[in-house]
């Protein structure tokens, strides 16, 4: 299998640029063999960049970085490294955020299992991240955190709707988005429990108070989005019918 890795980050405080080190750290950690690592710089302002600039490539991983010069939709930008990524041949694509710190295993545990998304296990409990052997599955509901998208998936999703994720969100609801799109497509996830750290909802919680508030604001603005597509709201339950429903199209 061909390994990349998508990790995005919006450092707007010292705090979360010192929680990316962290992850890039447990990344580059990873007992999986060779990776591909993509770096996205969302429009940080903290000294993200010049963090970046200074890394060497790593032994045994290829390294790729980009830079935004002002904060966009993550949405897009998946959509557009997914697409690359999965051109060049990779079939295995390992989202991460920038708020987790992962097992050395994780990825390997992840890529045992033959769904088209495969979900590890977050919690708060910063020194519970030791390796997980032989996980096992939860549910079929998986995070979105950190998962693995293989490359058959991502192009069913791309056949149905032409995107992966619906650019018309910025920052929350296109897990459900996501969710409904698989369903739609018969495309069954599954939710390990394999732990990491996560440090949830670092990008508004450790953020200065008008970026938060801004970030908090936008939650709303694409719930009302969901709503207006799907015709009722994140966590109802039509919401929860309609991912049980086999007539579901999307």
């Amino acid at each position: 299998m061909m390994n990349a890795v998508l990790m995005m980050m919006y450092n707007t405080a010292e705090s979360q640029l010192e929680l990316t080190k962290k992850t890039y750290e447990s990344i580059l950690a990873q007992d999986i063999g060779p990776i591909f690592i993509w770096l996205v710089n969302n429009g940080s302002t903290a000294d993200t960049k010049e963090w970046l600039q200074s890394l060497p490539q790593p032994e045994g991983r290829m390294l790729h970085i980009d830079h935004y010069p002002q904060n966009v939709a993550p949405t897009k930008i998946v959509n557009k490294s997914a697409a690359v990524l999965f051109a060049l041949s990779y079939t295995q694509l390992f989202g991460v955020p920038n708020d987790v710190i992962l097992p050395p295993n994780l990825f390997s545990e992840l890529a045992k299992w033959p769904r088209g998304f495969v979900a590890a296990w977050m919690n708060e409990d910063y020194n519970n991240v030791a390796p997980c052997e032989h996980a096992v599955a939860v549910h079929e509901d998986p995070h979105t955190s950190v998962m693995l998208v293989r490359k058959w998936a991502h192009a069913a999703l791309v056949a149905k709707d032409g995107y992966f994720l619906d650019e018309g969100y910025q920052f929350y609801a296109s897990d459900c988005d996501l969710k409904l799109r698989m369903h739609a497509c018969g495309i069954h996830g599954i939710q390990l429990d394999i732990q990491c750290y996560h440090f949830s909802g670092a990008s508004h919680r450790l953020a200065p108070p008008e970026i938060s508030k801004a970030i908090t604001d936008q939650a709303d603005v694409d719930r009302a989005y969901f709503y207006s597509k799907y015709g009722f709201n994140v966590g109802s339950q039509e919401h929860v019918d309609a991912l049980k429903d086999l007539n579901f199209r999307g």
